[in-house]
C-alpha cells in the first residue's frame, strides 16, 4: 500500500424513536459524557477525540443532499425497545445506505442507548 491511510474521526448517528427523542439522546449523550465533550450544539456534538455525533431525523434520514455517512448507529429509546420493530424500515434504510461504508466492525455497528428517567 502506497498511501498512507489517514484515520478520520467517527461519524456517529443517534435515532430515537421520533425527532424528538433523538435530540433528547444527543443531550442525554453529551449530559453522561460532559468530560468529552469539546462542541455541544443542537444539531451535533463534537468530543475530544474529533467524534461527531449527530441525530437522525425524518427529515434528514436519507435526503440525499443531506444524508450523512456514519460509522456508527446509537438507537435511542426507553424500556420497552419498540424502536426496534416499529423503525425497522428506517434502520434497515441506515444500514444500508448510511453505515454502507462504516469502518466499524459490524458487530459493533448498531448500539443501544436506554432513555432512563
Amino acid at each position: 500500500m502506497n498511501k498512507i491511510e489517514q484515520l478520520k474521526p467517527l461519524t456517529i448517528g443517534i435515532l430515537g424513536y421520533n425527532t424528538d427523542l433523538s435530540f433528547r439522546g444527543l443531550h442525554d449523550l453529551a449530559c453522561d459524557n460532559e468530560e468529552q465533550v469539546e462542541q455541544h450544539k443542537k444539531e451535533f456534538l463534537k468530543l475530544a477525540d474529533e467524534t461527531k455525533i449527530i441525530p437522525i431525523t425524518n427529515t434528514n434520514l436519507l435526503s440525499s443532499r443531506r444524508a450523512v455517512r456514519i460509522d456508527q448507529l446509537i438507537l435511542f429509546d426507553d424500556d420497552r425497545w419498540l424502536i426496534e420493530s416499529n423503525k425497522a424500515e428506517n434502520i434497515l434504510k441506515i444500514k444500508r445506505f448510511l453505515l454502507c461504508h462504516s469502518c466499524v466492525p459490524e458487530e459493533y455497528q448498531i448500539l443501544k442507548y436506554e432513555d432512563v428517567f
